[in-house]
């Protein structure tokens, strides 16, 4: 099952900036807040102390080394705020905070497909919830990953037209130093590493507990 944990849900914030539990919230890069849990080749570290290069556990490749990660200056690039999961609803061990737009690991009913579904999709007021707007980083490697954060399956920063047109100018400029081959060929962005799920699909396997 795919569930982020916390205390109690009066941990969470209340929205703001006129941020409704079913605004879209599209446009925002993928990414956790800071406090995040990652899990690394040394151990979960929080987020925020991540550095390009640290090897990071992915469940497709194994160990992969971190291209980039959004500078902490511009990270806070969501508006609509951000979604805050209890502990254990996506089988993360903690509360686990993070973009709108960031996806995370489902099953199918048959237990033999895995989707990747974004969280705006997944509040349901009660254990899923939009809240304030936060601080929140980025990772990028080399391909779409699937990554630990606060020990639930979610997906990195997926690299592409639609991500690049949203990002400020200092992180495209910042993104394309670490990853040039992306300023000569469109073949260096990343191909999604599962495909995505319909919203309704996904609430309904939420309900049902199928988290990966």
């Amino acid at each position: 099952m795919y569930i982020d944990p916390y205390v109690t849900t009066d941990a969470f914030d209340a929205p703001k900036r006129g941020a409704t539990p079913h605004n879209d919230g599209a446009r925002s890069l993928s990414g956790f807040c800071f406090g995040t849990l990652i899990t690394t080749k040394d151990g979960p570290r929080l987020i925020e102390t991540l550095q390009v290069g640290d090897q990071i556990l992915t469940r497709d490749n194994g160990f992969q080394r971190l291209r980039w990660r959004t500078p902490h200056q511009a990270a806070s690039h969501n508006e609509m705020g951000v979604v805050g999961i209890e502990a254990g609803v996506i089988g993360n061990h903690s509360a686990l905070y993070m973009s709108r737009s960031t996806s995370v690991l489902m099953n199918t009913d048959d237990g033999l497909n895995e989707h990747l579904v974004p969280t705006r999709h997944l509040i349901n007021d009660i254990t899923i919830r939009a809240t304030a707007p936060r601080f929140t980083m980025s990772l990028v490697f080399d391909r779409h990953e699937i990554i630990l954060a606060n020990g639930a399956f979610c997906e990195t920063l997926r690299v592409s037209n639609g991500t690049m047109a949203i990002m400020s100018p200092d992180q495209r400029a910042d993104l394309l130093e670490h990853l040039p081959l992306l300023r000569v060929t469109d073949r260096a962005y990343h191909a999604s590493a599962r495909p995505s799920m319909p919203m309704d699909l996904g609430q309904g396997l939420l309900r049902g507990n199928k988290v990966a």
